[in-house]
């Protein structure tokens, strides 16, 4: 599918309003919120199809001044350092629990291995917070949910809603349009939370006359 859009002229500039299709519209919609989230603060969770969860990541980036943090790679630092730092279990060991029965002795010894990691990883991205202007961009973040640490993200949540920093979570979709979830499960958004990156906003559509 591709999108096109006619340059402006110079009395009447594109809105969502006067757009040519749908797609366009909705990308003009996802990039009014986006400004508006920038200016206004707090936490968003972005939704974007999973083909087009990179470029989407480093549009924020280069647009936006969000600063990604791979939260997958944090936590997996400090999972692997806490393992090494024993001789038992070794880390295939731990790998080889990930996949064991829920409640067997593996699962459970690699959940509270898991909450270790958590323990040292959230002061880390809460003092992210701080560190700079632009939006903290959480990415690679389905770990949250899978190694049950969701409850910490809605304390980073509700951080970013008190003025502490804003946050961004990005969350890989097949279908953006979607509630946004992490690893299947839903994430908790209030009103003008939640915001769907269409592929048209993705490859720029809205803003250019380049058909994508």
């Amino acid at each position: 599918m591709s999108y096109v859009q006619r340059r402006p002229s110079a009395t009447a500039a594109p809105s969502r309003w006067t757009a040519e299709s749908p797609e366009l519209a909705a990308a003009m919609r996802a990039e009014e919120r986006l400004t508006g989230a920038r200016s206004a603060g707090g936490f968003r969770a972005l939704t974007v199809r999973l083909n087009r969860y990179a470029p989407a990541r480093e549009e924020l980036i280069r647009r936006f001044d969000a600063r990604p943090v791979n939260v997958a790679a944090r936590f997996l630092d400090h999972l692997h350092a806490l393992v090494d730092a024993r001789p038992k279990p070794t880390w295939e060991t731990v790998l080889r629990a990930d996949i064991a029965e829920p409640g067997s002795r593996p699962a459970i010894k690699l959940g509270e291995y898991a909450e270790q990691a958590w323990q040292l990883a959230v002061p880390e991205l809460r003092a992210e917070l701080r560190a700079g202007e632009g939006p903290v961009l959480l990415h690679d973040a389905a770990v949250l949910a899978r190694y049950r640490a969701v409850d910490r993200l809605y304390a980073l949540a509700d951080a970013a809603r008190g003025g502490a920093g804003d946050v961004w979570l990005l969350c890989p979709m097949e279908d953006p349009a979607l509630l946004p979830k992490l690893d299947g499960a839903v994430v908790r958004v209030g009103d003008n939370e939640w915001i769907a990156l269409p592929d048209a906003w993705v490859v720029n559509a809205h803003r250019s006359a380049v058909t994508a």
